[in-house]
């Protein structure tokens, strides 16, 4: 006769075996085969962030989008670096505590521009901007806009590394 402790000892094990396998399984499929989850979570990544709905913002948060109306208002893309001097002291006129940007200014811009935007950069307090540089050998120089003399007596640079995911979109920042 089978007692009710030895079918629970069995169910249990049966059970416990059976987690080990499959937990051993997807370990396995995972460490041989890196990349197999990765592109399937990314996909539905943005899929997620699609459908979840909205999200509380900020009242004191503004963001200011280059769309098709700011293009057919001020012109072609790019735009001069003068339009973008006149919009960072505007912004500062209007207070605003801190002005970041996500443009690089890496196209050819002629010498006003260049120095009406360094001018509007200096008269900011908190102003930030991306900087864009290739790892091309283990030495980093030139992290300044490439010894620009324009640069040489602004803050200093903050970096972020942000690399486009294997679906082609950027979806998060890299750790």
């Amino acid at each position: 006769m089978i007692s009710g402790k030895n079918i629970y000892c069995r169910e249990f094990l049966t059970y416990l075996l059976l987690g080990l396998l499959s937990s051993l399984f997807i370990f396995s499929i995972t460490f041989f085969f890196p990349n197999i989850f990765r592109d399937w979570e990314l996909k539905t990544y943005d899929y997620r962030m699609k459908f979840r709905g909205g999200i509380e913002t900020y009242p004191d948060i503004v963001l200011i989008d280059i769309d098709d109306r700011s293009i057919d208002a001020i012109g072609r893309w790019p735009w001069d670096r003068s339009v973008h001097a006149r919009m960072i002291n505007t912004l500062s006129l209007c207070e605003a505590r801190t002005i970041a940007y996500d443009i690089l200014f890496n196209q050819p811009s002629d010498k006003n521009g260049d120095e009406l935007l360094v001018k509007a950069t200096r008269d900011v307090k908190k102003l930030f901007y991306p900087v864009g540089f290739e790892l091309t050998s283990p030495e980093i120089s030139g992290t300044k806009g490439d010894n620009d003399p324009h640069f040489e007596d602004l803050r200093p640079f903050g970096f972020g590394k942000f690399t486009g995911d294997s679906n082609g979109i950027l979806s998060k920042e890299d750790d």
